[in-house]
């Protein structure tokens, strides 16, 4: 199991993966992180926007912290013993009686910019889709799925829809369920 687990990791260059962490934890995580010898190239951790004694209100990405390094299993073993991380995001490879030993999925470069950018609030979360106002689209999802319409306003993951059916109301679904019309 740990050799099939070196291999993969050996043949990993530098990049991004996703720590899943206790909530709340985040940034202490990340701090545990930079005082580890570990050469990373960056680490980011949802930091809280209020931090009052009794309340830390997050933005989003709770629970996960994300590093970019050049992993190797001596880096992988030495991650997974800090306190409050729980396990890289990947697949399972191996499961003992104590725990699950995870291949780590690499995030793509693009992905991580977008994270990196909505948590140091560079951009909005609605900034990051694809879609842009007046666009025309086609709901995938759900119970409108297949009405085509246009993009009046994007807000907050949502997006308000002028249907091309002119006897319909304007409908507001979420981003996740529309694609570009050809």
């Amino acid at each position: 199991m740990i050799n099939v687990l070196r291999e993969k990791l050996e043949r990993n260059k530098e990049c991004w993966y996703i720590l899943s962490v206790s909530f709340g934890q985040e940034v202490n995580v990340k701090k545990k992180l930079l005082t580890k010898k570990l050469d990373l190239k960056e680490v980011i951790a949802p930091e809280p926007l209020i931090n009052d004694k009794d309340v830390d209100i997050y933005k989003y990405f709770l629970g996960y912290t994300f590093v970019k390094l050049q992993l190797d299993i001596d880096k992988y073993f030495e991650i997974l013993e800090i306190e409050n991380v729980f396990r890289f995001l990947g697949s399972v490879l191996a499961v003992t009686k104590k725990k699950c030993v995870y291949i780590p999925t690499k995030a793509p470069e693009r992905e991580m910019c977008n994270v990196r950018d909505y948590l140091t609030g560079a951009r909005r979360l609605n900034d990051i889709s694809e879609f842009k106002v007046h666009d025309r689209i086609v709901v995938t999802k759900g119970d409108l799925s297949s009405i085509k319409g246009k993009i009046l306003e994007i807000k907050k993951g949502y997006v308000k829809v002028l249907p091309e059916a002119f006897f319909q109301n304007v409908i507001i679904v979420p981003l996740t369920s529309i694609a570009h019309c050809k």
